[in-house]
């Protein structure tokens, strides 16, 4: 268990290490201080914009990072890579392939540190619940052999006599027979 929780520690540095090492990303825009975005974008936030041939009505301009932006319209809401923007749009938000691609890099990266973490955590804890399985089944086993021991030698010698008789002592035709001279002696 000690283990688990230094390589949780270890990770969780790592994942430290690598946000600290990437540039800081721009502030989302919010719908407080959307109106920085709306301004960037002019009359876009409030008429309709084509993306990749898709036509969004009524938008609004909403988290913005390196590589994406989010779109708020009509319909719905669409995050959008940057790269996919018409070039004024892409001018007006400041987009530069070369950050967005190192963005894309460092959530990738965290990404999959995250996933790993994970998935050792998951095998060290089935391999601890498979050791705790084994234990119980190896404890029951002695337990019933103790318990198979103890019947074994406490147990009185049987005779032939006993063995061949049925549990309980009585026979059903010896039962017959009782009810029958007990009607009989009654007189019924």
């Amino acid at each position: 268990m000690r283990t688990v929780a230094v390589f949780f520690l270890f990770c969780s540095l790592a994942v430290a290490t690598a946000l600290a090492d990437q540039p800081a990303p721009p502030a989302p825009a919010t719908a407080t201080n959307n109106t920085s975005l709306d301004a960037t974008a002019g009359d876009v936030s409030s008429n309709s914009v084509t993306i990749d041939g898709v036509t969004y009505h009524d938008v609004r301009w909403g988290r913005l990072t390196p590589s994406t932006v989010t779109l708020y319209h009509s319909t719905g809401i669409a995050t959008m890579p940057l790269a996919t923007l018409p070039p004024d749009l892409q001018k007006q938000f400041g987009y530069d392939p070369q950050k967005a691609a190192a963005w894309e890099a460092s959530v990738q990266k965290v990404t999959t540190a995250r996933q790993a973490a994970e998935r050792q955590a998951d095998q060290a804890r089935k391999a601890e619940e498979e050791k705790a399985a084994a234990a119980k089944a190896e404890a029951d086993k002695q337990k019933a052999s103790a318990a198979a021991h103890s019947a074994h030698t406490n147990a009185p010698p049987q005779t032939a006599q006993q063995n061949s008789r049925p549990t309980g002592g009585v026979t059903i035709s010896a039962l017959k027979q009782r009810i029958q001279r007990s009607y009989s002696q009654s007189g019924n």
